[in-house]
């Protein structure tokens, strides 16, 4: 009998190319002692065939066995109802069972629901007509796309019911697919999917794969021509049958005389397999891999290509021809160990095999990212210009953008050019606006801070001494003086602090003067326009200080703000002032406490200015203001909650900021804020639901954020911020829309 080598598909039982595992005995052994086992693994690992002996072994005990199969159900042109009576079908005919009529009896519980169908027919059916064991295999669990969800919830709820019924001991599940378990039950509100045993398909072994070598009969060592092979596929298993298969050819046995085998193998492998890869992997299993990469694209597949480029690097500096990076949990991780590209060995993440390493190499990973790169159509132009034409390069926040998206990824040349003279031609447009006002801004600043210094002493000192003749006129005098010097020191410390090497004097100006401000409030401090300008000069100090990035100070100084404004606005809670001041306040507090990592600290005091803004919408829905500042508190809060992976919240929030901004963009069609504002939320909902990976709702949203960004543009086509957003909008539906083609 001529031993053959099968490649791809479920062996069959009698297939000598079958090579048994630990995952064999594991899987079997978990099964039969009623533990819910899944093997979730990269495609073509020998999942199927694992399953098809697992069975033979199970049904051996006694134990009954069935299969569903969950591509044979189908889900996209299929109803819930026909989706759960299409499980119930396959099982009652595999098992079988018999005398049951299931059109009569999914009438007779017409008012469940289809999956509270399938639990009913698991505890009064399958559990009364099988008294043995059962084990139901799911295979393919990955295509159960909208289903899903519940579907493993009963799962997990069978395995719960356990200790209170006894009948479900009997009953075991068996998850086959290419999924992790935290997607299984992806929804957060939810428990996640965290039962059962997972079981590790691991490669091939040299000890494991010698029955291979059986096939091998040409050659007189066929044991050093497997451990070649293993060389070349790491142990992968449909990799190594289709090599088996390759060389399994008498001519090659001259080659394995003259002493040359390995050097030949390598070319016949370069020729058969290596080049022109994507024509000639047949049966498919190499654009698998490409597929499962690329599948998303945007955003997701760059990152998934930044983590996998750091292998690449780790090749340079490592003797290990597979490279190495250090392995987590990460789902970029996750994602490229389900695609099979790479596999976790100890503690380390590499590249499968030598075959993956020469294909998808350094040049096939700046070629996919010079497809997804967000600024293609600008470097397109901007190289047809002979790199001459300056409005194809990127600025504001477009620059921004790109630049967070190259982080971590070799790039090519052409995109480090073009990244680059874009950062040296903004900085260039930066100076020359600074250049020429930039010594007399110096000038004119420290010389004021010395008028400043002297005048609040002056002033101080007049307030004292009318503070003894006239109490009233004195407080009058000297809350115009304060107010008119607060307002000059702040607009001059403002442009100092724009100039380069001028910081740490704009601090001790800032130091100096809230002290002698201080000196001057203590004179007087009780009155309402005191305590106001008390609380706008801190806020002012905050402002300052979180430029010169020292953010404790700006918390500091907002805090103090915000004590005084509160206390203002306890005095006064129909001074509608009073309350915007406190709500700004809160505000400013969040933000730093973000930008410091206290998320949920920032949340509190967002969703604290948020309730102080519904009273002021309340009390005067007409305020387009009010409205307004709504819509700002609820866009923070829909941020930090999609920070905290809150999605769901997050939605809300943004969602009631878009029917805000729908209202006033209504109520005034002309106004270019009210149509930003509109854009933003669309951009926001946009983000949130990309993030929940549904990427057919963020394409819409984003849709109808570039349609109002074209209009913007059109109208002030000089409009850097209009330009910013048509650009990042543009590139964010282009990508959108090649992930759903793919």
């Amino acid at each position: 009998m001529t031993y053959e080598y099968q490649i791809g598909g479920s062996l069959p039982l009698d297939a000598p190319s079958y090579i048994p595992r630990q995952a064999d005995q594991d899987f079997y052994d978990g099964l039969k002692k009623g533990e819910f086992c899944y093997v979730l693994n990269a495609r073509q690992m020998g999942k199927s065939s694992l399953r098809v002996r697992t069975i033979q072994r199970l049904q051996a005990e006694g134990i009954a066995c069935a299969t569903i199969d969950v591509t044979e159900i189908g889900s996209t042109d299929t109803t819930l109802e026909q989706w759960y009576a299409g499980l119930i079908d396959i099982i009652a005919e595999t098992l079988p069972i018999t005398d049951f009529d299931l059109d009569t009896w999914w009438e007779s519980h017409h008012r469940l629901s289809p999956v509270h169908h399938f639990a009913k027919f698991l505890e009064d059916i399958l559990l009364i007509h099988i008294q043995q064991p059962i084990v139901i295999f799911v295979d393919e669990s990955d295509a159960i796309t909208r289903f899903g969800e519940d579907f493993f919830a009963l799962i997990r709820s069978c395995y719960n019911k356990r200790p209170d019924n006894p009948a479900y001991q009997r009953l075991t599940f068996a998850i086959i697919g290419v999924v992790s378990p935290t997607d299984l039950i992806a929804d957060k509100k939810r428990t996640p999917f965290n039962i059962g045993r997972a079981i590790d398909l691991n490669g091939f072994q040299f000890y494991e794969a010698q029955p291979l070598a059986q096939g091998l009969t040409a050659f007189q060592h066929p044991e050093a021509l497997l451990q070649i092979i293993l060389d070349w596929t790491g142990g992968q298993p449909f990799l190594t049958q289709k090599l088996c298969q390759l060389l399994n050819d008498p001519a090659l046995s001259q080659r394995e005389a003259k002493g040359d085998l390995k050097e030949w193998i390598a070319q016949r492998i370069h020729d058969k397999i290596i080049k022109h890869w994507e024509t000639q992997d047949e049966p498919t299993h190499l654009r698998h891999i490409r597929d499962r990469i690329l599948h998303e694209g945007g955003q997701h597949t760059g990152r998934l290509l930044g983590c996998y480029q750091q292998i690449l690097l780790s090749i340079q500096s490592s003797e290990n021809e597979l490279g190495g990076i250090l392995a987590d949990d990460s789902r970029e991780q996750i994602e490229l160990r389900f695609s099979g590209l790479v596999v976790r060995h100890q503690d380390k993440l590499l590249i499968y095999n030598k075959i993956y390493a020469a294909i998808f190499n350094q040049a096939w990973v700046e070629q996919t990212l010079a497809k997804l790169r967000p600024y293609a159509n600008q470097l397109k132009a901007w190289q047809a210009s002979g790199y001459q034409d300056e409005s194809r390069l990127l600025q504001g926040q477009a620059l921004q953008e790109a630049q967070t998206w190259a982080k971590d990824k070799q790039l090519s040349e052409a995109d480090h050019q073009f990244l680059s003279t874009s950062r040296e031609q903004a900085l260039k447009a930066q100076m020359q606006a600074n250049q020429v006002k930039t010594q007399r801004r110096a000038i004119l600043g420290l010389t004021l801070f010395v008028g400043i210094t002297a005048g609040l002493a002056f002033w101080g000192y007049l307030a004292q001494q009318q503070a003894w003749q006239n109490a009233k006129l004195a407080e009058q005098q000297r809350d115009i003086a304060l107010e008119a010097i607060n307002k000059r020191t702040y607009k001059w410390i403002d442009k100092l602090v724009e100039i380069p090497r001028t910081q740490e004097i704009v601090a001790e100006i800032l130091t100096d003067n809230t002290a002698l401000l201080d000196q001057i409030y203590a004179l007087n401090p009780d009155t309402k326009r005191a305590k106001r300008e008390k609380a706008s000069n801190l806020s002012r100090a905050g402002n300052i200080w979180l430029l010169l990035g020292k953010t404790e100070e700006a918390l500091k100084a907002y805090q103090q703000s915000l004590k005084i404004l509160t206390k203002l606005a306890q005095d006064a809670p129909q001074d509608t002032s009073a309350q915007r001041d406190l709500s700004v306040s809160l505000n400013k507090i969040g933000n730093v406490q973000l930008q410091l990592g206290n998320t949920e600290k920032a949340l509190q005091a967002y969703q604290q200015s948020l309730e102080i803004r519904k009273q002021l919408a309340k009390s005067d829905p007409t305020s387009v203001t009010a409205q307004r500042d709504l819509t700002v508190s609820l866009n923070k809060i829909g941020n930090v909650q999609l920070q905290l992976g809150n999605t769901e919240k997050a939605l809300q929030a943004y969602q009631q900021s878009l029917e805000i901004s729908k209202q006033l963009a209504k109520s005034d069609p002309t106004s270019v804020t009210a149509q930003r504002d509109l854009l933003v939320s669309y951009s926001r909902i946009g983000a949130a639901q990309l993030q929940s990976r549904n990427l057919e709702v963020a394409r819409q949203a984003f849709e109808q954020a570039l349609a109002i960004a074209e209009q913007l543009a059109e109208i002030d086509p000089l409009n850097h911020t209009a330009q910013n957003d048509l650009s990042f909008l543009r590139n964010r539906v282009e990508s959108l829309s090649d992930a759903s083609e793919s």
